[in-house]
């Protein structure tokens, strides 16, 4: 059976931190994208989900990993 990483990282520290494990373990990485993209500033990204989450939406995804 083979191991898939599925990770998002804002900062890129979770991207950075998954390619390890994946180094270490063999496994192939799959970074989760928004169709949306949100502002770089941390706290406008916050305000926003926040927002979002109290409307309860949730923001639609780029992709899926192929999982076959």
């Amino acid at each position: 059976m083979k191991t898939i990483i599925v990770y998002f990282s804002k900062s890129g520290r979770t991207k950075r931190t998954a390619e390890k494990i994946a180094a270490v373990t063999g496994s192939d990485l799959y970074e989760i994208q928004t169709r949306k993209k949100y502002p770089s500033n941390y706290f406008k990204t916050l305000g926003i989900a926040r927002a979002e989450l109290k409307r309860n939406e949730y923001p639609e995804l780029a992709g899926r990993p192929d999982l076959s």
